[in-house]
């Protein structure tokens, strides 16, 4: 396995990715396919649609490779994306002093639940001396 190191935002439409033992071209179809899975993850949709948007992105003048185009590589992209945002939270969370997290949930017309959770941090940046 190799060792990646995902930069994204949960807000962002894209997931940056970096190979540091990867030759160059590998490294940039796996990006792709990357940042194919966080946007299928991102609009919650089946990973059985990985396939045809590869091809997609393919027909736009992309070269990103024949392996890992189905739902089962789409899961484990997925996987690795969630894990190192989830790495990245906690890390976070590690250096305040102060977080609050509020959690809401609802359903929507489809009867499709949704949960959101938020979480506030408190990070000082001024510091006030005596005197």
């Amino acid at each position: 396995m190799y060792y990646c190191s995902i930069t994204g935002s949960f807000y962002g439409a894209y997931c940056m990715l970096q190979f540091p033992r990867l030759d160059p071209a590998i490294a940039a179809t796996m990006s792709k396919k990357f940042e194919i899975a966080y946007f299928i993850a991102r609009e919650n949709l089946a990973f059985v649609k990985m396939k045809p948007l590869c091809e997609l992105v393919e027909k736009q003048g992309a070269r990103i490779g024949q392996g890992y185009r189905n739902d089962k590589a789409c899961a484990t992209f997925v996987h690795y994306i969630t894990e190192d945002l989830r790495m990245q939270q906690l890390n976070s969370l590690s250096e305040v002093k102060f977080y609050s997290v509020q959690s809401d949930a609802s359903t929507d017309s489809s009867n499709i639940e949704v949960e959101l959770f938020w979480c506030y941090t408190l990070i000082p940046t001024l510091r006030m001396e005596k005197g």
